[in-house]
């Protein structure tokens, strides 16, 4: 039996609800990995309105590219899209070493804490708004007793 988009959508909002708790608890003893985890959550909860409308979401890590598609459905989420670029450099800068960067640090050098909370406050308005986008299509959702009244 297959799920409904709104289901379906629900693990991959309670994972970037995950992901931020792990961010934060990451702040200061692992910057670099904070940076990453607030990446994902932005990103899990962007790919959660996709699956909530029933749409494949793109296939990209880009928080930025999703937000800006995203956005064509739920204007509201324009609001995010500056400090998205932030986010999308943490995918790939906080997990190699040199990925064509000037300094040949390891990302556990390269990150602090400021890091981890700038991308931690820009994560966390992306992970609320597909929480409501979320939650204000359950409420939109006909309910399954007018799905039986129609059918009559």
């Amino acid at each position: 039996m297959r799920r409904e988009p709104l289901e379906q959508a629900r693990p991959w909002l309670d994972q970037a609800w995950a992901d931020l708790k792990v961010a934060e608890g990451l702040e200061t003893t692992a910057p670099f990995a904070a940076c990453f985890h607030a990446q994902q959550a932005a990103e899990k909860a962007l790919k959660a309105v996709y699956v909530a409308h029933g749409l494949p979401f793109p296939w990209t890590h880009s928080v930025q590219e999703l937000l800006r598609s995203a956005a064509q459905e739920h204007p509201e989420l324009e609001a995010f899209v500056e400090g998205t670029l932030l986010l999308d450099s943490f995918y790939t800068g906080t997990r190699y070493p040199s990925l064509g960067l000037a300094s040949l640090e390891a990302p556990e050098k390269r990150y602090a804490a400021s890091h981890a909370r700038q991308a931690i406050s820009t994560a966390r308005p992306v992970v609320e708004a597909g929480q409501r986008i979320w939650e204000e299509l359950v409420r939109r959702r006909p309910s399954a007793e007018g799905k039986e009244e129609a059918g009559r």
